[in-house]
């Protein structure tokens, strides 16, 4: 049911935008001024304890990019996963071993980006993908996301230095990048890299500000969370509530749904606009 009220809601979107495809705020479905995804990394225990109910509570749905692996560990995790799934939420891939530049601390100094092959990195992406497809079979290929381990999207150093982000956009529907403080112009945004701003450690207000000075410019905005109160860097739960609630409150404005059904968006609303010859 919910996804067939998506795709009504795409078609009521496109012909409505027909007419007025200049205006900023027309590329969104009838009386929505801009658009909000809220994305969590790592698949962590704070975003089944406490992400989940809260998004529940608030009629909100969510992405969670999960570094799915081939181990009994998170097998185990699967369940609980499948539920989040069933709930209308996306579970997209963060790669099965989320390899950063050497530069970061907590980089495993034998397993970083600099000292890997683009066919390294793509095998962890590759691992990840195995499992989700196992476990939610019900995701056709060509609605798959992805989230860059770190925002970073390179191997190598120095000349052979390579980008991966050609086959992310060979195989999947849209990636989200960051985490500067950036929303994303609807018409021209690379799918393949979307912007995005991680708001670990702000404060309510400086998320909403964010939030309404994108809407206001009919852009599509994308938050990424860590964990919810899990270490001094996480936002905490009572800002997590705020955001939720003052997402819940404009809804009738601000569209708040999943990674890959606004790119599926996206994609339709540009498609419908070079079909039209503009």
């Amino acid at each position: 049911m919910r996804s067939q009220c998506f795709y009504l809601l795409v078609g009521f979107g496109l012909m409505a935008g027909s007419a007025r495809a200049e205006e900023p705020a027309a590329f969104w479905p009838t009386g929505i001024k801009g658009t909000v995804s809220l994305t969590f990394d790592g698949g962590k225990s704070s975003h089944l304890d406490v992400v989940v109910p809260i998004l529940a509570r608030s009629g909100l749905q969510g992405t969670f990019f999960v570094n799915a692996a081939p181990t009994p560990e998170w097998l185990a995790q699967g369940a609980a996963w499948q539920e989040v799934a069933a709930m209308g939420h996306e579970i997209g891939n963060h790669s099965s071993a989320s390899p950063c530049s050497c530069a970061h601390e907590s980089s495993n100094p034998d397993f970083c980006l600099e000292r890997l092959s683009v066919q390294q990195v793509w095998e962890t992406v590759e691992a990840s993908q195995t499992v989700l497809d196992v476990l939610f079979p019900e995701i056709p290929a060509e609605r798959r996301t992805f989230a860059y381990p770190c925002y970073e999207t390179f191997t190598g150093k120095g000349q052979t230095r390579l980008s991966y982000v050609p086959l992310v956009a060979s195989e999947f529907l849209a990636a989200r990048g960051g985490s500067r403080r950036i929303s994303n112009e609807p018409w021209s945004v690379d799918l393949s890299y979307v912007q995005a701003w991680d708001v670990g450690g702000r404060t309510a207000e400086q998320i909403i500000e964010f939030i309404e000075e994108g809407v206001s410019k009919g852009r599509w905005v994308v938050l990424v969370f860590g964990g919810i109160g899990e270490s001094s860097t996480d936002l905490d739960e009572a800002t997590f509530i705020e955001v939720a609630d003052f997402l819940t409150e404009r809804n009738g404005t601000i569209w708040t749904e999943t990674f890959s059904r606004v790119s599926s968006f996206v994609g339709l609303r540009r498609h419908q606009r070079h079909s039209s010859g503009h």
